[in-house]
């Protein structure tokens, strides 16, 4: 199954924008608020 999502620019530059903001905010630790996930092929 593959799920594809096919997205504006303008979409995905806003996300990244976003994304910054919150990768940057001082409140945010990467120990408790960030969870990778591994995915296996």
């Amino acid at each position: 199954m593959s799920l594809k999502i096919i997205s504006p620019k303008d979409d995905v530059i806003i996300f990244l924008k976003e994304l910054k903001e919150v990768l940057t905010d001082p409140n945010f630790n990467v120990s408790e608020d960030l969870d990778i996930l591994l995915k296996k092929k």
